[in-house]
């Protein structure tokens, strides 16, 4: 219980922070563990990870892409868990969304998902020439956390920090198998 409520804190934390605007800090002494090389732009606002074998979609949901890497200013979704899922699969059959003529679009597992923290970077902690206009916020996984009974394991991208929660309305990134 006593490891919940820390998670819960930090998460408040984190949250409370992400709310104020600030610039992407790099440490480039750091090696790079998103380097650009790693990734191909299909140029359809989807981006291949040639190191995992995975499909993101390059603009977070709720937001569009409108070509040459970059996202719409449209709000982007804060979405429960339970919605986030039922997001993907809206997605993945075209009733919502783009889905960039794919039908396999899914919620990707806290694995998945913690490898495009960019670990040189914080606010947000990702490459953002990879994966543009990406808050310094959390994002859903599918994973559940064991331990939390309703739990739900989610990455923070203002310090690709991972952590659980119970609720909560977080941000969505969609991921397919290449």
């Amino acid at each position: 219980m006593i490891n919940i409520r820390k998670n819960i804190i930090v998460l408040v934390a984190l949250m409370l922070m992400s709310t104020f605007t600030c610039a992407q800090d790099c440490d480039y002494t750091l090696p790079k563990s998103t380097p650009l090389e790693r990734f191909k732009n299909n140029n359809d606002g989807t981006i291949s990870d040639t190191q995992t074998g995975l499909m993101w979609k390059q603009c977070i949901e709720g937001t569009f892409f409108k070509g040459a890497g970059i996202c719409s200013t449209d709000p982007a979704l804060t979405v429960t868990w339970q919605d986030a899922l039922f997001l993907a699969e809206d997605v993945a059959r075209g009733t919502t969304g783009e889905n960039m003529g794919y039908i396999d679009w899914r919620l990707p597992n806290a694995k998945e998902l913690e490898s495009i923290i960019e670990r040189q970077c914080i606010n947000p902690a990702i490459n953002l020439k990879v994966f543009p206009d990406t808050p310094a916020s959390p994002f859903w996984s599918s994973t559940p956390y064991s331990n939390a009974g309703a739990g739900k394991w989610m990455v923070i991208f203002n310090y690709g920090i991972i952590s659980s929660t119970g609720s909560g309305s977080f941000y969505v990134r969609l991921v397919r198998d290449l």
